[in-house]
């Protein structure tokens, strides 16, 4: 009998094969009862990677709400991982870069390494704790209201404090990106955050995997223009990316 570990991993990659997967189908693959089968789609749920539907499962939920932070660090690990490592290419010795919240921008800041000299403004503690452990590193937390489970500050505080810094780069995040909606997001405690970064910034570097392509989120963020670079991965759909680059836009693949 496998154990459960071993059928999360089998349920997860299920999910990368096709969108919607029948209850038959899934107990066929586990060979479990339908109550073990149950128990563990529901831990999937509760970490909103899948969604209960009439007949089965849906491995890929619309972007109607919020995905949560453990989910979001879930899905697609490995290619966010290459994203901050191309990221690390525009960030030079002295630089002064602002960083989104995000779990790929997270990747990033685990990726500075410890002897860069490097100075960042972030709103994201996560973020902040993983570049302060560095011997050369300076950080700017802006302060406000911390938002529970997500480690951001938020509000006129922190807004405030942002506007008095200039930056050669910052590193944004997003949850939808769309040549017409442009960069939109769940919370809009982030857009105002996100807006000073783009304004402050000499030059603005979005992080974003396949998945957030084609997605309208609940909030506009910015049009896609105000974007310079675009950093994302293989599985992005070429006729986006060759969108993008008619947009002016520099679009990374990794």
């Amino acid at each position: 009998m496998l154990l459960k570990a071993q059928r999360l991993e089998i349920l997860k990659e299920l999910g990368k094969e096709q969108e919607i997967v029948s209850w038959d189908l899934l107990q066929s693959r586990l060979q479990v009862s339908k109550a073990t089968l149950w128990r563990d789609i529901e831990e999937l749920e509760k970490k909103g990677i899948v969604r209960k539907i009439r007949g089965g499962v849906n491995f890929r939920p619309e972007f109607g709400e919020e995905i949560p932070k453990e989910a979001r660090t879930e899905r697609n690990p490995e290619a966010k991982k290459k994203i901050a490592e191309a990221a690390l290419s525009f960030i030079d010795d002295d630089d002064f870069v602002m960083l989104d919240s995000g779990t790929t921008v997270l990747e990033l800041a685990r990726k500075i390494p410890p002897d860069k000299p490097v100075r960042v403004v972030t709103y994201y503690y996560e973020a902040a704790e993983k570049i302060a452990a560095g011997e050369r590193s300076e950080v700017f937390l802006v302060g406000g209201k911390m938002r529970k489970g997500f480690y951001t500050c938020h509000g006129h505080m922190a807004e405030e404090m942002l506007k008095e810094f200039h930056a050669k780069t910052c590193f944004l995040g997003a949850d939808g990106v769309d040549g017409k909606a442009g960069l939109t997001g769940y919370n809009s405690l982030d857009v105002p955050l996100k807006q000073i970064m783009i304004r402050q910034s000499e030059r603005v570097v979005l992080l974003c995997d396949h998945t957030k392509f084609g997605q309208k989120a609940f909030v506009h963020v910015a049009p896609i223009e105000e974007i310079h670079t675009i950093i994302t991965d293989s599985g992005t759909d070429p006729n986006v990316i060759q969108e993008l680059r008619e947009k002016n836009i520099e679009v990374i693949v990794t």
